[in-house]
């Protein structure tokens, strides 16, 4: 099976957004650069050579995160119609932690209960480029 490795959001400032991470989530960063050639065009429909990039890292394990931000490129980043997902052992902790950094939250706390029996808890946020974020605590159903 496959395995997911890394989650790329484009950003309008990358230094704005790699502060923002770090500061919310405790993010680490574990590697930058600047991309110059085909895959800056790429992304950008051919209005853009270059692309700075950090790589996040949230745990030891698992998919990082790729804030990447194109020169000179036209169109701005669009948010996810989706989003990107984090788990917290402490929601209530975590949800008062974003409040008083004065960041909005968009959602009230949702509950809800898997088939398998999962509990989870969840609310959502935005990124400062209007990526949508969801906080998620989860415990078994028998406890």
């Amino acid at each position: 099976m496959p395995a997911l490795i890394h989650v790329d959001l484009f950003v309008s400032d990358l230094e704005a957004s790699v502060s923002f991470y770090r500061e919310v989530f405790g993010a680490q960063v574990i590697d930058t650069s600047v991309d110059k050639g085909d895959i800056p065009r790429y992304y950008s429909r051919g209005a853009s050579t270059e692309c700075s990039m950090a790589i996040l890292r949230f745990s030891m394990i698992g998919a990082t995160l790729e804030l990447m931000q194109l020169k000179n490129d036209p169109v701005p980043p669009s948010p996810l119609h989706g989003s990107v997902s984090f788990h917290v052992n402490d929601l209530d902790d975590f949800r008062r932690r974003i409040e008083s950094k004065g960041i909005p939250i968009d959602s009230e706390v949702f509950s809800i209960t898997s088939d398998g029996g999962l509990n989870s808890r969840l609310f959502f946020f935005h990124d400062p480029d209007g990526h949508r974020l969801e906080i998620v605590e989860s415990s078994a159903a028998n406890g």
